[in-house]
């Protein structure tokens, strides 16, 4: 099944949010299974639970939510680890989130940020990614559903834009996610991919584009 969406939040849709995310990220809920490289080692892991949050939470509002690829992961139990030459952000010991090669400053500079703006949602729009890179596709972060906000880290990495500019648009013969002037993402041929990233800033209010490790970024995020 085709990972779904989450729903717009109101108090009581955070709280059963949080409670599923739980129970998947917990085991007493389905996984799926598989993981696949992102660019310079860095990559994402599907044996974390899948968060197909809009068919479980048919009954909640979820007026004018694009859908979304999201995975469920446990922030308390985040570390940095070693394994077999590479660090890695795993969680709970068994799974892994992200896998930073040989670039420990950026796994760390990563944990930094989930602990910040207090994470457990990985999000993706467009995968699986061409050649296994992340490229100009979208890779994102949630807080309980909700975009990340909280303090700017002192040495983030950001690009800030306007919100109400963000669309889909074909440039050059590849379809791009713009603000402006300002190419922000690109799709390639993949129209449908370009404009659910384009729905998925726009609908939660992200104004401000970041990574780690540019050139060639190991991570991507966005903050409200």
């Amino acid at each position: 099944m085709e990972p779904q969406g989450v729903v717009s939040m109101t108090s009581f849709n955070r709280n059963l949010y949080s409670f599923i995310c739980s129970l998947f990220v917990s085991g007493v809920l389905g996984s799926a299974a598989g993981a696949a490289p992102l660019v310079g080692g860095v990559s994402y892991n599907d044996d974390l639970p899948k968060a197909q949050f809009k068919t479980m939470l048919a009954k909640a509002d979820t007026t004018s939510v694009p859908k979304q690829d999201c995975i469920c992961f446990n922030n308390n139990r985040v570390e940095l680890r070693e394994i077999n030459g590479n660090w890695k952000l795993v969680d709970n010991k068994n799974n892994w989130i992200l896998d930073f090669a040989q670039n420990r400053d950026e796994g760390k500079q990563a944990l930094q940020m989930i602990q910040n703006y207090n994470l457990n949602n990985i999000c993706f729009s467009g995968r699986p990614f061409p050649n296994h890179e992340l490229g100009g596709r979208l890779m994102y972060f949630l807080s309980d559903g909700q975009a990340p906000q909280g303090p700017r880290l002192s040495d983030e990495d950001s690009i800030s834009f306007d919100n109400s500019q963000i669309k889909a648009e074909q440039i050059q013969g590849t379809w791009k996610v713009t603000c402006g002037d300002m190419w922000m993402l690109d799709f390639g041929a993949d129209n449908a991919a370009a404009q659910n990233a384009a729905d998925i800033i726009k609908y939660h209010g992200f104004q401000r584009q970041c990574y780690i490790g540019r050139p060639g970024p190991s991570m991507m995020y966005f903050v409200k």
